[in-house]
């Protein structure tokens, strides 16, 4: 009999255990673990880009690292005080770049990204290698 009452416990208690975790899961108690940040998402028609000001300065490049997939108009701002570009290679991207923008100025490059990483950079001199350059993941 005493074999029957241990067994019997034991399935009680995994049955409870089962219960606590599908309540956890139910309730969100289980969404404080960290997770990689969320892509920034387009909300486009198909035939308009989205709009993404990256910021450039000595030596820096300012967007976010995650973007969804999908078509965008880089504005690239030249915040610093020396002329400064954007170029993006990555796939279906290789070797596209606004022109050389001008202290206070501006210029727009158009890309469509697709799922991939990225390099955004400043081709002129030495830039990239300063600093100007960013790892973008799309996906």
């Amino acid at each position: 009999m005493r074999i029957f009452a241990d067994n019997k416990r034991a399935r009680i208690g995994a049955v409870v255990g089962v219960l606590a975790l599908l309540i956890t899961m139910c309730t969100g108690a289980a969404a404080a673990t960290p997770t990689s940040p969320e892509p920034v998402r387009p909300v486009v028609s198909a035939s308009a880009a989205f709009p993404m000001t990256v910021r450039m300065t000595e030596f820096r490049l300012e967007l976010p690292t995650h973007l969804a997939p999908g078509p965008y108009a880089f504005n690239a701002v030249n915040a610093g005080r020396i002329v400064h570009a954007l170029a993006i290679d990555g796939p279906g991207v290789a070797n596209q770049s606004t022109a050389v923008v001008q202290s206070g100025q501006s210029a727009v490059l158009n890309v469509t990204l697709v799922p991939g990483s990225y390099r955004f950079y400043c081709p002129v001199g030495r830039h990239a290698e300063e600093g100007m350059e960013v790892a973008v993941f799309v996906g």
